[in-house]
């Protein structure tokens, strides 16, 4: 069991894997609470088993529910991975240098 603190960093999980992070802004004796980017405020149980991931208070938990889970180093690696390759596909390279399309080209065939 974890016990949920201000200031720690949890990740909501989708089911198609992506992260999203969010930072505990308070809590209480009993619940850990945080505001997602629509304003909705989301409730935990301050006390948590974190081997599978745990849901918000009040919420659907059926298969396609997103799951939260706290951050460790694992995490936080797929995390940046995850905004790496967006950034990456979200790339123009039409105005890149031959030389550099090509050291990209080389990196991806190894």
């Amino acid at each position: 069991m974890i016990k949920l603190e201000k200031g720690m960093r949890i990740y909501k999980e989708n089911i198609f894997d992506e992260l999203i992070p969010f930072v505990i802004e308070r809590v209480t004796k009993t619940q850990a609470i945080i505001n997602d980017k629509q304003a909705n405020e989301r409730r935990f149980d301050r006390k948590v088993d974190d081997s599978c991931g745990f849901y918000a208070k009040g919420h659907y938990k059926g298969w396609n529910a997103p799951v939260y889970r706290v951050e460790t180093p694992e995490l936080l690696k797929k995390y940046k991975k995850q905004k790496l390759v967006e950034k990456i596909k979200s790339t123009n390279f039409e105005f890149l240098d031959l030389d550099i399309l090509n050291q990209i080209s080389n990196l991806i065939d190894k």
